[in-house]
């Protein structure tokens, strides 16, 4: 990905690592359809400078059978199909 040219689907289906929120973050899809979904949310990313410390994949398939993985750093919870919490000591997110 260039300098400049935003986060597209396209790009995203090369797993490029962008500057999120100061984080070095790789991005990846399954498919064109999740592709365009992580694009539209995240087209404003400027790519980073160094070697990816974190990742977001956007895969196809079923949900994990439990609602809550309490395995330090993390805690991920499930809330129906549609939403997933992950917290840790630093912080929360909810995707």
């Amino acid at each position: 990905m260039r300098r400049g040219a935003g986060v597209t689907p396209k790009s995203v289906l090369a797993a490029p690592v962008i500057d999120l929120a100061g984080v070095a973050t790789r991005l990846w899809a399954a498919d064109l359809a999740r592709a365009e979904a992580v694009a539209a949310m995240l087209r404003a990313a400027p790519p980073a400078s160094g070697p990816p410390s974190a990742e977001l994949r956007f895969e196809h398939g079923v949900a994990a059978p439990d609602d809550w993985s309490d395995d330090d750093p993390f805690e991920v919870r499930r809330e129906g199909t549609d939403l997933v919490t992950c917290e840790a000591r630093s912080g929360s997110s909810r995707v």
